[in-house]
């Protein structure tokens, strides 16, 4: 007897049978970690999430073992986002050290925070999440340095304008109100100018 192409995982099928080929796993994990923003984890279940994205419960189990796997697979999906992020970052053409800062600052109020918030929240009672928060939060705060430190900051002052400007970050993310768009650019321009110049320097 022939078996059907759509009933082995692993097996060539048909784009018409086969669930995953319209809906991958990074789907599922984007679908996870916006619900995980606007419910908390509690709303992270199969059959949510499969009706947010307007599929069976099939097409999780094609990707997932289960929903631990989901979980921790939210997490992994994030760091790897922000290690992008990062990279792109340091690997950018801008030659000049200050305008490598201005265009952290310009990334920092442009960035959807909403799965940073996620995680951050949700790290507090995850140890997984919280274990890989803090080496993205050591990264992060890493590449800033090296920043300041291409700046001619050394020691705590290259450390210390980054830890400015990475709580920044995390302030600008968890803020309720926000200043108007003219305001804002006003101010990181003012905020660029602060970092950047050297005590004593007028």
């Amino acid at each position: 007897m022939r078996m059907s192409q759509s009933t082995t995982r692993g097996r060539k099928t048909s784009p018409r049978t086969d669930p995953q080929k319209s809906l991958d796993r990074a789907a599922w994990l984007d679908a996870a970690l916006d619900t995980l923003f606007e419910t908390g984890i509690e709303g992270v279940k199969v059959e949510i999430l499969a009706r947010r994205l307007g599929v069976t419960k099939g097409s999780f189990y094609w990707h997932f073992r289960d929903r631990e796997d989901l979980r921790t697979s939210m997490v992994d999906r994030w760091r790897a986002t922000q290690e992008g992020y990062v990279k792109s970052l340091s690997s950018s053409p801008t030659k000049n050290p200050r305008n490598k800062v201005a265009e952290l600052l310009t990334f920092i109020l442009t960035k959807d925070a909403r799965h940073d918030i996620a995680i951050r929240a949700w790290s507090r009672i995850n140890a997984y999440a919280r274990k890989e928060l803090a080496q993205i939060d050591r990264l992060r705060l890493a590449f800033v340095e090296s920043l300041f430190q291409d700046l001619g900051f050394e020691g705590d002052e290259a450390r210390s304008r980054a830890q400015m400007v990475y709580y920044f970050q995390v302030g600008e993310q968890t803020i309720s109100g926000q200043d108007s768009g003219a305001v804002r650019k006003r101010i990181s321009k003012l905020r660029l100018e602060l970092l950047t110049q050297k005590p004593g320097r007028k």
